[in-house]
């Protein structure tokens, strides 16, 4: 699929203007507005639209290998935040719901075992849809202590999700009130005026209470009021200084949607302090997101009320932290954090794009319907980084054998040249000879530089076997062959030895 794309394709689906600023979006000679690909739901979305027509046609699973790009505004951590980067995007087009929900599943497997081949761990976690939408979405994660991303999984029932999805139990004991409040995280006296008069709510744990207003596209007369738990969790070693924060995704999908730009401002600042005495006295009917931790007694979880004619709606609106307690039915267990690297992410689409680019097929029955879809992708240069990541020791990379760029590292420890140096050449021909598999698998280290110089480099690149050809070849016609995973040396007596030792993944 073409990486330059034109802005007309976008905006079919909406996602031109709810896109944001990292859409790569450039402007051609004719003024004609364009686009440098993240996803390409939308292009993919065209194609069938314009090639099937009958539930017959389908199911289609299409996909690519090739480069996306994003304007971060801060690339950072090498290939982990870059501006242009590599994917495997698949898009999958189903006749039924079942069916698309089969197919996510057979895809969540099959990412399974492409991870366990390539040889990284990965936690699957529930994930937000953000701009390419959904009502399903799950990450895959290699944990590792430089990952950008927190996650947070019960200890007891497996729950996972990242912690932007998380949902948790915190439960408020009378001990855990202070007797001294910290003016400094008390609620203003305009906020605690505007939920006594405007909203007739009495806040429960009002001493833990953090408050925000929900502003989107710097819209005030669209914002909202977030009140939300913000104390520290129980569990972790030192709650009483730590605050807890807004879950903004889910203030921002529950409030706007795909809004391009939505900002939690801080009640205390001057905006803030603004809006909330114009509301007292406008007759107007604002709505207020209440954390459920503060809710009064008797109000429900997620639910939506009307005070004063006013909407409150009753949710968890405070991030998970680890140490909360899981919120899946029947489980006591408690959430654990941990920080991982995104390597992949799928999607359950729906009929998001297919209606809006009329990709719509004819059932059995004669009637129209939109297609299903999802969208599934893997960040093959993000997952290359968090291999690097997540193996790794003192000395340098320690390649999995799937990924490598060579399997052999054959290192003669002479001069150019020399005996040594000449069967090496010999013996990378014979290698590959012998064993088919492990054509364009063996790198010559011919370089003149020292036998030390060799091996540091050896580790450093850290192919999963390196064949030494050095003294023990001169005085015994042995090699020694190195396990770059496990560390262990093998002395071999023969070229036959050494194939049966190496193998390729």
């Amino acid at each position: 699929m073409p990486m330059l794309m034109p802005a007309s394709l976008w905006r079919k689906t909406g996602r031109w203007d709810s896109a944001g600023p990292e859409l790569f979006r450039v402007v051609d000679r004719r003024e004609q507005d364009m686009c440098l690909g993240p996803t390409h739901e939308e292009a993919f979305t065209q194609l069938v639209a314009q090639e099937a027509a009958s539930y017959n046609h389908l199911p289609l699973r299409l996909y690519q290998i090739g480069r996306k790009f994003r304007d971060e505004i801060r690339p950072r951590f090498g290939l982990l935040r870059a501006r242009e980067f590599v994917m495997k995007d698949l898009y999958t087009f189903d006749a039924d719901v079942d069916a698309a929900h089969r197919t996510y599943d057979d895809v969540v497997g099959a990412y399974r075992t492409i991870f366990e081949r390539v040889g990284v761990n990965t936690v699957v976690v529930q994930a937000d849809s953000g701009n390419i939408g959904g009502d399903k979405s799950q990450e895959f994660h290699v944990p590792t202590q430089t990952g950008e991303d927190v996650l947070l999984r019960c200890t007891a029932c497996g729950y996972a999700a990242n912690v932007e999805k998380a949902k948790s139990r915190t439960r408020v004991a009378d001990s855990d009130r202070p007797t001294t409040i910290d003016s400094s995280r008390r609620l203003s006296s305009a906020t605690d005026d505007v939920l006594a008069d405007v909203f007739g709510v009495d806040l429960q744990h009002a001493h833990a209470a953090s408050a925000a207003v929900a502003v989107p596209d710097a819209d005030w007369s669209r914002a909202a009021l977030v009140v939300w738990y913000g104390e520290g969790n129980a569990a972790s070693d030192d709650a009483s200084s730590v605050r807890r924060g807004a879950n903004e995704c889910a203030i921002k999908q529950e409030l706007f949607g795909d809004a391009i730009d939505c900002k939690l401002i801080p009640e205390s600042s001057d905006a803030c302090q603004q809006w909330l005495h114009q509301l007292r006295d406008a007759n107007e009917r604002p709505v207020l997101l209440l954390d459920d931790v503060l809710a009064p007694d008797g109000s429900p979880s997620d639910a939506q009320q009307d005070n004063n004619s006013n909407t409150v709606i009753v949710k968890q609106w405070r991030e998970s932290q680890g140490g909360d307690e899981c919120a899946q039915p029947g489980c006591d267990g408690r959430l654990a954090a941990v920080q991982g690297i995104e390597v992949g992410h799928v999607f359950y689409l729906g009929t998001k794009y297919s209606e809006a680019m009329d990709a719509y097929v004819t059932g059995a029955d004669n009637k129209r319907r939109p297609v299903e879809m999802g969208c599934y992708g893997i960040g093959l240069s993000r997952l290359m980084a968090a291999v690097v990541e997540s193996s790794h020791d003192d000395e340098g990379i320690r390649w999995p054998p799937a990924i490598a760029p060579y399997t052999v590292n054959v290192l003669p420890l002479g001069k150019p040249g020399s005996p040594v140096a000449e069967h090496a050449e010999q013996l990378c021909t014979e290698l590959v000879r012998r064993n088919a598999a492990l054509h364009d698998e063996v790198l010559l280290d011919d370089r003149k530089v020292s036998p030390g110089f060799k091996l540091n480099d050896a580790a450093l690149l850290g192919l999963p076997w390196t064949l030494v050809v050095g003294r023990q070849w001169q005085n015994h016609s042995q090699y020694e062959l190195r396990n770059r995973r496990t560390g262990e040396k093998h002395v071999l007596s023969s070229i036959d030895e050494v194939v049966d030792a190496v193998t390729v993944s």
